[in-house]
């Protein structure tokens, strides 16, 4: 849908998809439902995720069950969509689910889930053209896994893949051997998800304070600075997803600090001498924002073309059914072509929807500097 006074389209970068009941019964992967959320458990692990209060009580007849049986549609889910002023949505796995399968150890068992999942959301997005694109799981139980996975979610025509460990997976370097998991990514324009279950650890829902609050992600981009992933393979695409963007300038700050300061006895040493660890993740990071007016105040710094509008639906860190207000109040004051690049261009462009254009190597890297040189 479009705002009647500036035409505005809005798509969300960072909207759940919710499989559903039944999916996974037969690889031991249990989904529950309550009127606040979803749970799911596989073995002793367990990862929760929210849902809108409003939509259960809208939509789901006050039954958290009968919304996401709902959302699990794809023309319930359009119903859903509309009401909330969205054109489109991009589809990630919920944190709580990719948590989960990211701590199923047995390969095949985290392969049989992955493949499951992905081929229910592939069909989901083509069920409803021009309304949703999908994003894919890939299991953390070695790079051979995760390769296969890949071009499996490739074939089956998903944007994206979520990693919740690099792809050799826990505790293996992003670079490496990995290399060859980014080249096929970045060869066929697959964007790589990072979401709130970075790590393998189950996302706090519990109500808190958190603005400004780095996710745990965080620690991973100086990292992956180094591990020559940004200079072999340029073209990478990496989405931060429903983590806000406001805590970036801070951890890249201090990252690039240290790097100047320990210029006389690093070991570890950026192809381009010029270049500091910040520019590398920048070039290729681009960033979800939902309630994060710092952001969109500040998207010099963050480069204009690499910050994406979500509404994280179908959780309650949402505003159903006035995200299309949220959308336009984050970016009030901007002229009109920068609100369009956040609340849709951005994301059509990134994911390669519809007829949208790739991004320039010129727009990609227009971003300010925070550290004097």
């Amino acid at each position: 849908m479009s705002d009647t006074n500036n035409l505005t389209t809005i798509w969300s970068s960072s909207s759940h998809a919710i499989p559903p009941f039944g999916l996974f019964d037969r690889r031991d992967l249990r989904m529950e439902a309550s009127d606040v959320g979803v749970t799911w458990t596989s073995g002793e692990f367990a990862g929760r995720s929210t849902i809108s209060p409003l939509l259960v009580t809208r939509v789901g007849a006050s039954s958290g069950a009968a919304l996401l049986d709902q959302l699990a549609d794809p023309a319930g889910r359009c119903l859903v969509q509309s009401v909330d002023g969205l054109e489109g949505e991009i589809l990630h796995p919920v944190p709580g689910l990719a948590a989960v399968v990211a701590n199923v150890i047995d390969s095949a068992q985290a392969v049989a889930i992955t493949e499951c999942y992905n081929e229910w959301v592939a069909g989901f997005v083509t069920s409803k053209p021009g309304h949703f694109a999908g994003i894919g799981l890939i299991p953390s139980t070695g790079l051979s896994d995760a390769m296969s996975a890949l071009r499996s979610a490739q074939k089956l025509g998903l944007r994206g893949v979520t990693l919740v460990h690099p792809p050799g997976g826990p505790g293996t370097s992003p670079g490496g051997e990995a290399l060859e998991f980014f080249q096929q990514a970045a060869e066929h324009g697959t964007v790589i998800c990072l979401n709130e279950a970075f790590g393998g650890v189950a996302p706090d829902v519990s109500p808190r304070i958190a603005a400004g609050e780095a996710p745990v992600v965080a620690g991973f981009l100086p990292r992956f600075a180094f591990s020559g992933v940004p200079e072999s393979i340029p073209t990478l695409k990496l989405m931060l997803v429903n983590v806000d963007a406001g805590w970036l300038p801070h951890t890249l700050q201090n990252a690039d600090l240290n790097y100047m300061r320990a210029a006389a006895s690093r070991t570890v040493q950026l192809a381009d001498p010029e270049a500091l660890p910040s520019e590398y993740v920048r070039r290729m990071l681009w960033l979800s924002f939902h309630e994060d007016r710092y952001a969109v105040l500040h998207r010099d710094y963050f480069g204009e073309h690499h910050l994406l509008w979500g509404a994280a639906l179908p959780s309650d860190g949402g505003d159903w059914p006035d995200d299309e207000q949220q959308a336009h109040r984050m970016t009030a004051g901007l002229d009109q072509a920068s609100r369009n690049r956040l609340l849709s261009e951005n994301t059509l462009r990134l994911f390669n929807i519809g007829d949208a254009k790739p991004f320039a190597p010129q727009e990609i890297s227009r971003f300010r500097l925070a550290v004097l040189r």
